[in-house]
Parts: C-alpha cells; sequence; structure tokens
C-alpha cells in the first residue's frame, strides 16, 4: 500500500511520473491484495474509507493521465471519492480532505477540458479548486486532532507547501488552457504568469509561457 502511495506521488508531482499505465494497475493490484490479506492473516479490517480514498484518487489518476487509460472510469473515480469526502464518518484532517477535493476537482477538469461541448466545466472546475486553494494557508493548519488522521504528506512541512504549490500551479493552468480554447489569450498568459510563480520548477507551465514570447 505504501509503495503504491510513493509510485503514485499524485499530490505533490505529476501522478505516476515513473510509471506505464500497466505498471500502475499492478502496482495497485499488489496494494489492494495486501491490505485484503492482512485482513485475512491478521484480522486487520480491510480496506478503509481512507485508502479507498488514496487507492480510487490513484487509480483515477492514472485511467485518466495516461496514455490507454479509461476515461469514463477515471470521471467515476474522482467523483466516487468527492461522495467519499462528503460523508460524515470519514475521518480526515481538514486540510489534507481540502487538497484531496481539490485533486479530484482538477482530475475531472482535465478529463471535459478536451471535450468541446464540457469546455465551460472544465474551467470551472478548475477555478473552483484555484478559489479553494486560495482561502487555505498550507503554513497555518492543525493536525493534532485525536478524531483525525494525518496522511504522511501533511507531517512534511516541505511536501506540504509543495502540495499546495503544485495544486495552485496546475488549476491555474488548466484555467488557462481553457482561456486558450476560447481564444482568450491575454487571460491565459496572466494565468500562466501567476502558475510559474506557484511553481517555478514547473517545465509544463513555463514552456507554455514561453509560447506567448
Amino acid at each position: 500500500y505504501l509503495q503504491a502511495l510513493s509510485a503514485w506521488s499524485g499530490m505533490y508531482l505529476t501522478p505516476w511520473p515513473f510509471c506505464t499505465i500497466g505498471q500502475a494497475r499492478t502496482i495497485l493490484r499488489n496494494a489492494r491484495d495486501s491490505i485484503t490479506a492482512a485482513g485475512k492473516a491478521w484480522g486487520r479490517p480491510t480496506n478503509s474509507k481512507i485508502e479507498q480514498i488514496f487507492l480510487h484518487t490513484a487509480e483515477a489518476d492514472l485511467e485518466g493521465g495516461l496514455v490507454g487509460g479509461f476515461v469514463i472510469e477515471a470521471e467515476r473515480l474522482y467523483k466516487r471519492v468527492l461522495d467519499l469526502l462528503a460523508e460524515d464518518d470519514v475521518s480526515v484532517e481538514s486540510y489534507a480532505a481540502t487538497m484531496l477535493k481539490t485533486h479530484c476537482l482538477l482530475g475531472l477538469g482535465k478529463l471535459y477540458l478536451y471535450d468541446a461541448e464540457r469546455l465551460s466545466e472544465a474551467e470551472a472546475f478548475a477555478r473552483n479548486a484555484l478559489d479553494i486553494l486560495s482561502s487555505v494557508d498550507p503554513t497555518q493548519r492543525n493536525c493534532i486532532d485525536s478524531q483525525s488522521i494525518c496522511f504522511y504528506p501533511w507531517n512534511n512541512s516541505a511536501l506540504n507547501k509543495m502540495s499546495h504549490s503544485f495544486h495552485m500551479c496546475m488549476s491555474r493552468q488548466l484555467v488557462a488552457e481553457a482561456c486558450i480554447r476560447s481564444s482568450r489569450y491575454d487571460d491565459a498568459k496572466l494565468f500562466l504568469s501567476d502558475a510559474v510563480k506557484d511553481l517555478p520548477g514547473n517545465f509544463d507551465a513555463a514552456f507554455a509561457l514561453a509560447s506567448f514570447h
């Protein structure tokens, strides 16, 4: 399971950066098998909701983002994660829940971006994610709560800031691409400029901005 989270790395890097779709599917299948085996061998509760959330999100990213994936399945999984996060009995630290929600909104936005009939939905998802991210401060969060689960990325301040910056950059890039597809080039340039400021090391954002010069 932890190997799957590490290989995915979707909360602070482009998801599945070193995997083909076949490799990613195998890693996820092994993760689910290990959770099932732990339940049978040690009586461990199998497939908790928080594990479902992470595995569903990782699977949605591979189906929606890697060559050969099933876009319809990715859409279903992103929506499933949003539904799980909305349930009252899921103990998730609020900042972590916010980041997971914005991740899924951006995932849906990317899926809809290439459908001309749903371009406005793609931009709406990206702007919604951007508004949510702009309203939270990654340096001011309370992870000390006996009723919450603190995920490992948010226990490390550097990864925590990287996760926020990465998603800010992705949301601005997605809005910019929607602007380009609707011939609003000046708006696109502004969003890309801000995306580069959010995450200067992001090659995609820097290269897209450079194309305007």
